[in-house]
């Protein structure tokens, strides 16, 4: 949720290997919905949507399917759940 890591940790998402998508996603288990309303965590959030696994796709919608409203009032959780919905 940094304004400088963040975008570190989309450049490995983008770059890096299978291994560390997996890695990261482990420690944003049962965070994701804090990620998501924060100004820099939600674009953490939605680039792992973009890139990772479906199976990574679908934990991440599972985590937050129950703050979907809260989410969508959000100015940065909104985007997260367009995300989720492309």
């Amino acid at each position: 949720m940094d304004s400088f890591g963040n975008y570190v940790i989309q450049r490995i998402f983008e770059f890096g290997n299978h291994k560390q998508r997996v890695e990261i996603i482990s420690q944003l288990k049962n965070k994701f919905k804090e990620f998501a309303v924060n100004m820099y965590g939600c674009r953490v959030i939605q680039k792992a949507i973009e890139l990772c696994d479906y199976e990574h796709k679908l934990m991440i919608a599972e985590e937050v399917k129950y703050h979907i409203l809260d989410l969508v009032q959000d100015q940065n959780g909104n985007h997260v759940i367009q995300k989720i919905i492309e």
